[in-house]
């Protein structure tokens, strides 16, 4: 080689044998660099790799939570027992750690490289197919998990105003029986009295009742304003009945409101927890392909 070096530049032996050298030098340096550089890029994806995974297991148990935390609400959601409404939110921090690691770097780590070929070769359209749904779910969690904190206190404060004007309807209500027991029963019919003898003892059937028990617009509406409906609707002959019934359709209005509104946000949040035990579903698919 040296010899063809100095026939073909027409130079000294010694001076060929500096350039060797120097060439040798140089792809010598070149070489190292460029497997160092393999070599780091493989550690960085096979670390890439590694922090994807760690995250898919730390948000399948934040998915898990929040799976759990929506159960909760939809049974503290119990319009018969009158219960509290009981909403916790789960920090998703895994997202933003997603969002940290990028598409681009995780992409890199599970299809690129020579470490990827043939695990690639064998799979590559279904790898590639959960590398992409995980990516889909991400941005279902962070829709829907937001979502359902910014629609849950605007359903709370309509629920707590239809409770509102139940209660004043209600508070009309009891006012206008108690003038009905002012009556004198000497100078009132005995229809008029027959009417406040059944009123007395709807109103202090329901007065034996427990308190936690009575408070409940559910057990208040089947069993006081209903059969005072219905009462009223049987001596309906009598002038105040009418008014008096006006009071009770206010109170029943109310409450179909609150009823109403607690059925519609029963199937709401029932999405957003099928939709994340679907989630939770996925993941352990998704970890067991991508790994």
């Amino acid at each position: 080689m040296q010899k063809i070096i100095e026939r073909y530049f027409e130079i000294s032996h010694d001076a060929s044998a500096s350039l060797i050298i120097t060439l040798l030098t140089f792809i010598l340096g070149y070489f190292i660099t460029g497997c160092f550089y393999i070599i780091s890029r493989y550690f960085n994806r096979r670390a890439n790799r590694k922090m994807f995974v760690s995250n898919l297991t730390s948000l399948e148990k934040n998915i898990k939570s929040q799976e759990k935390a929506f159960w909760g609400l939809l049974d503290s959601m119990n319009f018969e027992k009158n219960t509290i409404w009981n909403y916790s939110k789960v920090d998703f921090f895994q997202i933003l750690a997603f969002q940290e690691l990028g598409y681009k770097d995780s992409f890199n780590g599970f299809f690129h490289g020579i470490e990827n070929i043939v695990p690639l070769f064998i799979r590559k359209p279904i790898k590639r197919k959960a590398f992409n749904k995980t990516w889909s779910i991400l941005n279902n969690i962070d829709f829907w998990e937001k979502k359902a904190l910014s629609d849950f206190y605007p359903l709370l404060e309509k629920y707590n105003s239809f409770g509102e004007k139940r209660n004043k309807a209600m508070n009309d209500l009891r006012i206008m029986w108690e003038q009905l027991f002012l009556a004198d029963p000497q100078t009132i019919p005995q229809v008029h009295i027959d009417y406040l003898n059944e009123l007395h003892k709807i109103i202090e059937a329901y007065a034996k009742t427990p308190t936690l028990e009575r408070v409940a617009p559910y057990f208040t509406h089947r069993n006081l304003v209903l059969k005072i409906r219905i009462l009223n609707k049987k001596y309906k002959t009598l002038g105040f009945t009418r008014e008096f019934n006006d009071k009770c359709l206010e109170v029943s209005s109310h409450y179909l409101d609150m009823e109403m509104l607690v059925r519609n946000t029963k199937k709401q949040y029932k999405n957003y927890y099928y939709s994340f035990r679907e989630f939770r579903r996925l993941i352990p698919k998704i970890k067991n392909i991508l790994s």
